[in-house]
């Protein structure tokens, strides 16, 4: 009963023009998105049935046609199997597949009981058929059909003909699914490489538009990568950005580059500004531009760290701008008063020696010795206390301030109000210390450059802040925008006092308007974590 349901299917088959045999031979081959694998197993069954073998294999060609591989087969019966699938066989001179790429537009026929075996099983069959598969680009591979028994013209000429086409066309179908495979894997390949790496791998159409970006886009700008096809570069990144690219873009057209270099200030999903490094190569076609593809490298932290190394390094220019003043201003002070009083002293010893005949005069020169000597060491004092007074230490930044502020009045002929709230006690020794040298510098400016009539010092702790402010009545003055623009004005203890407040973790804040004042606000925090 099987044979005879066979013979039926393969007669209705035999039946069929040859319009017919390869329309359906399309028609399988087309169908949804087949695996190579899958395409060849069903060129396999449909010749199989079709041309009424009890086997088919499809043999596929290595680059130069040294071995061919078996690729799919299809049989009736489970006895017949030919060779193992997968298998690659050299292709010697007299092998079945040489003989058959040489029988040029013919089917190779073989009498499998004439025939001896090594590799290929001839068991069970009693005649063979091969015939090549030859496409535009050449030969593919080739088609082998087996049958258990010879049945009378089984292939007769126009069949053989039949089959000769349908090899050609299952060629064409074949070459196409393998460089589709081919492409396929190439793409994964490119996916899987762009997926893994640390940057923002992307390519952009000739206007301008996303055509392909890598999942490192979410990362660092937090878009999904089909959010941004299809969009204009322009959307993400500043007008700046977008200028300056294309200018850059512009010149490689004009001078054939097929490379280019470009920053983007780009503007993340969530409002934050990204500094991408773009390294792109340039395509052209006919002479035309077309797109280009690159890596963009997020390099925003960079960018901040030099910024934060310039920073630093003006700042140390500045910490020694401010260090060589304060030498210059103690080796004054020394200069000024105390080397000078040690001088008075030396002179007045000699004329100390000079009077030792004449008690009288002797008596009076010590006396003014002695006044000279307590001078100087309350002038000397003084000079210490302002270096660094002891009551900072022993007391507090409170009695601190009121030594300081009492000593500025007596120097500088200003009226000054102390307001120290309650609740302050000792402070820890690094805000204390912060506080002290801003209120010194703070009153020394007032002193010296605003001609201040009244000053008000106030000091309270609020949030976790100790907060110092100076206000004064004097001139006023522009206000710079910078610490490197108060440093070239010469304006270093106003920086100073910025950068003692930052290195403490908190910030100073300060107005003054020409004509109406100044006034200086600190605040510290006072965890010595912060």
């Amino acid at each position: 009963m099987e044979d005879l349901n066979e013979k039926k299917s393969s007669s209705k088959y035999w039946q069929l023009g040859a319009e017919s045999v390869l329309l359906g031979l399309a028609r399988i081959t087309s169908s949804g998105k087949p695996t190579l694998e899958q395409l060849l197993n069903r060129v396999a069954r449909y010749f199989l049935s079709v041309f009424g073998a009890d086997t088919v294999a499809i043999f596929l060609c290595s680059e130069g046609f040294k071995s061919v591989t078996l690729e799919a087969m299809a049989s009736r019966r489970k006895d017949v199997p030919l060779v193992s699938e997968k298998i690659t066989l050299r292709m010697g001179p007299q092998s079945l597949f040489a003989r058959c790429l040489e029988a040029h537009g013919s089917v190779l026929r073989v009498d499998c009981s004439k025939t001896g075996s090594d590799i290929i099983d001839f068991s069970g069959l009693s005649e063979l058929a091969a015939v090549p598969m030859r496409s535009d680009d050449g030969v593919v591979g080739l088609i082998v059909l087996g049958v258990r028994t010879t049945k009378t013209n089984w292939l007769d000429k126009s069949r053989e003909r039949l089959l000769i086409a349908a090899a050609d066309q299952a060629a064409v179908v074949i070459a196409k699914a393998r460089l589709f495979h081919e492409l396929e894997l190439s793409e994964a390949k490119y996916r899987t490489m762009t997926e893994n790496v640390l940057d923002v791998v992307f390519s952009l159409d000739r206007v301008g538009r996303f055509t392909f970006l890598n999942s490192r886009i979410y990362e660092t700008l937090g878009y999904l990568p089909e959010e941004l096809l299809g969009k204009y570069f322009s959307e993400i990144v500043t007008q700046e950005s977008w200028q300056a690219t294309m200018q850059v873009l512009e010149e490689c057209r004009r001078s054939a580059r097929s490379t280019a270099g470009y920053e983007w200030e780009a503007r993340a999903k969530d409002g934050r500004s990204v500094i991408l490094d773009v390294r792109a190569a340039l395509s052209y076609a006919g002479g035309q531009f077309i797109g280009q593809y690159g890596i963009a490298r997020d390099i925003t932290e960079v960018r901040a760290t030099k910024r934060r190394v310039s920073e630093m390094k003006d700042y140390l220019a500045l910490v020694t701008e401010v260090q060589e003043e304060e030498r210059r201003r103690i080796a004054r002070e020394l200069h000024d008063d105390t080397a000078q009083a040690l001088i008075a002293l030396s002179r007045k010893v000699e004329l100390c020696k000079s009077a030792m005949g004449n008690q009288a005069i002797l008596t009076r020169r010590l006396g003014e010795l002695e006044d000279l000597l307590s001078q100087t060491i309350r002038n000397l004092r003084e000079f210490i206390r302002a270096l660094r007074p002891s009551v900072l230490d022993d007391l507090g930044l409170g009695a601190a301030l009121d030594l300081l502020t009492k000593q500025a009045a007596r120097n500088f002929g200003f009226k000054v109000k102390l307001d120290v709230d309650e609740g302050v006690g000792r402070l820890p020794s690094t805000v204390e210390v912060t506080l002290f040298r801003i209120a010194q510098e703070a009153l020394n400016n007032a002193g010296r450059h605003s001609s201040a009539a009244n000053v008000v010092v106030s000091l309270n702790v609020k949030d976790g802040m100790a907060v110092l402010t100076i206000q004064d009545d004097g001139c006023g003055f522009d206000v710079p925008a910078s610490n490197v623009e108060l440093r070239r004005m010469g304006k270093l203890g106003i920086a100073g006092m910025m950068e003692r407040a930052e290195i403490a973790g908190g910030k100073l804040e300060l107005h003054s308007v020409k004509g109406g004042g100044t006034r200086v606000s600190a605040s510290v925090p006072l965890s010595q974590n912060a």
